[in-house]
C-alpha cells in the first residue's frame, strides 16, 4: 500500500478557473479485464474527501479498486490538508465547492465517472449535481456523509464554530499537531466518531497521521481557506439541495451507509432514496463494523458492494 499514501509535490495537478490549483492521484486498472459500462465505455471512481483530509484517506481503496479494472482518481480539495492554496476570491460556499468539483472534473478530462464521496465531500458531491451539473458523471456513490440538518452532524457543530470564529489560524494548525498524537486523534473532537478500529501503527492509522501531518505542514494561506469554507458552512444548502430532488440528478445511486456511525446516521436513508428517485434508482446497502471512515475500518466490504452494484446497474 506504501505507493498509494501521497503526499509529495509531484503529484498531477489541474488549474481550476477561479479557483486555483488542485492536486490529485491517478491510478491506473491493474486488473487485465477493464471495469465498464454497459455501453462499454471504462468506469472511473472519482474518490472524494471531507473535511481535515486529502486524498490519502482513499489509500486502502486505490488497489482493491484497480485490481477490479476501475481507473481511480481522487482530488485534494481546498480543506485543510491541501498543497496549494485557493485563488483569494474564490467561492467557498457549498455550492462554490460544488461548483469547483465540477471544475475539476472536467479539467482532469474525466468521463463515466462514479463519483465515491464520504464526510464533507458527499455534501459538496450534492452541491455539484444541484448547481453544477455535468454529463461528464454516470452515478453516484454516496458512505456516510453531511446530508439535511446534519451539516454538520451535532457533534462536530462546536469545531465548525470555534474553527470559524476564533480569531488567527493557530488552532488550525493545532488541531492538525493533535492529530499527528495516536492517542489524541482519537478523541471525539478529531476521529473519535469517525474510525473504529484504531490500533497503533496500523494501516488506517498510518493513513490519518500522515493526513494529519501534511494538514500541519501547509501554508499558511491554505489554514485561512479552511477558516473560509468553515465559516460558509449552513444546512441551508443540503436542505434546499434535497428539496430540489438534487437536481433530478438522472444516474443511479448507491448509498453505502454504516449502521455504527454515530455522526452521520443513517435515519437519513429513507428520505434520501425518496429524494433521489426512489427504490427503482438507489440502491442502500450497510456497512457493518465500521463508523463513518468505512474506507478505512471496511475497505474490502466497500469496494466489494460498489463493484456488485456498478456491475448491475451502469
Amino acid at each position: 500500500m506504501a505507493k498509494f499514501l501521497h503526499h509529495s509535490t509531484k503529484a498531477p495537478i489541474v488549474t481550476v478557473s477561479g479557483y486555483g490549483k488542485i492536486a490529485y492521484q491517478d491510478h491506473s486498472p491493474t486488473a487485465s479485464a477493464v471495469a465498464v459500462s454497459k455501453d462499454g465505455k471504462p468506469l472511473t471512481i472519482l474518490c472524494v474527501h471531507g473535511l481535515l483530509a486529502n486524498s490519502t484517506l482513499w489509500s486502502k481503496m486505490f488497489p482493491l479498486f484497480t485490481s477490479k479494472g476501475y481507473r481511480v482518481v481522487s482530488p485534494d480539495l481546498p480543506l485543510g490538508s491541501h498543497l496549494y492554496p485557493l485563488s483569494p476570491d474564490a467561492d467557498v460556499t457549498p455550492p462554490g465547492l460544488g461548483k469547483l468539483l465540477c471544475g475539476f472534473i472536467e479539467e482532469a478530462n474525466l468521463e463515466n465517472v462514479v463519483v465515491l464521496a464520504n464526510d464533507t465531500g458527499g455534501a459538496i458531491t450534492q452541491m455539484m449535481v444541484t448547481h453544477h451539473p455535468t454529463p461528464r458523471v454516470k452515478a453516484l456513490a454516496l458512505t456516510d456523509c453531511d446530508v439535511y440538518d446534519y451539516f454538520l452532524p451535532p457533534m462536530f457543530q462546536p469545531f465548525l464554530s470555534v474553527a470559524a470564529k476564533f480569531p488567527g489560524l493557530y488552532h488550525l494548525r493545532l488541531t492538525n499537531w493533535l492529530g499527528m498524537n495516536h492517542t489524541m486523534r482519537y478523541l471525539p473532537p478529531l476521529c473519535g466518531y469517525l474510525v473504529k478500529h484504531r490500533e497503533i501503527n496500523n494501516a488506517s492509522d498510518t493513513i490519518l497521521r500522515r493526513t494529519f501531518e501534511t494538514g500541519y505542514n501547509v501554508p499558511w494561506e491554505c489554514l485561512r481557506d479552511v477558516k473560509r469554507i468553515v465559516g460558509a458552512i449552513d444546512n441551508k444548502y443540503t436542505i434546499d439541495a434535497a428539496k430540489n430532488k438534487f437536481g433530478g440528478f438522472p444516474g443511479k445511486v448507491l448509498l453505502a451507509w454504516c449502521p455504527e456511525d454515530q455522526a452521520f446516521v443513517d435515519k437519513f436513508i429513507p428520505r434520501l432514496v425518496e429524494d433521489f428517485g426512489g427504490e427503482g434508482k438507489v440502491t442502500a446497502v450497510q456497512i457493518h463494523d465500521s463508523f463513518t471512515f468505512s474506507m478505512l475500518d471496511q475497505p474490502e466490504k466497500l469496494a466489494e458492494e460498489v463493484d456488485k452494484w456498478a456491475k448491475a446497474n451502469l
